[in-house]
């Protein structure tokens, strides 16, 4: 099971034991409903993982500052990349986007310079 605790500027200062306890007894009686065997004396190994930007984008505007390329020979590409919020269709425009980008950086790119022939030695 995954829990995400969205604005948790009050959960984040918290010790993670004490979050991850408090977080289960919240959602116990969810569990319950749902026929599981889950009670609040009985709380399964947990980890804890506090990160300020854990919820996904769902606006459908394009970012504010495209995504960095700091190497030629690499593009970014994911479901929050693209102008449409973090959807399958958004993560496959945004993978044709970044092979299209790699595609005429490769073509762009001018070839190798072969002044002298290869030889075993030159690998080692």
């Amino acid at each position: 099971m995954s829990v995400t605790v969205s604005a948790a500027d009050h959960v984040v200062d918290q010790n993670a034991s004490n979050a991850a306890a408090r977080i289960w007894r919240e959602i116990v009686p969810a569990l319950r409903s749902l026929g599981l065997d889950a009670s609040v004396d009985r709380q399964p190994e947990t980890r804890v993982v506090k990160e300020k930007r854990a919820t996904i984008r769902q606006a459908a505007e394009t970012l504010p500052q495209p995504p960095l390329r700091p190497l030629a020979n690499l593009a970014l590409a994911g479901d929050w990349i693209g102008s449409l919020p973090a959807t399958i269709e958004s993560a496959v425009m945004a993978g044709e986007h970044a092979a299209s980008i790699l595609r005429h950086a490769r073509c762009a790119r001018p070839p190798l310079s072969r002044e002298r022939s290869l030889k075993t030695e030159d690998a080692a």
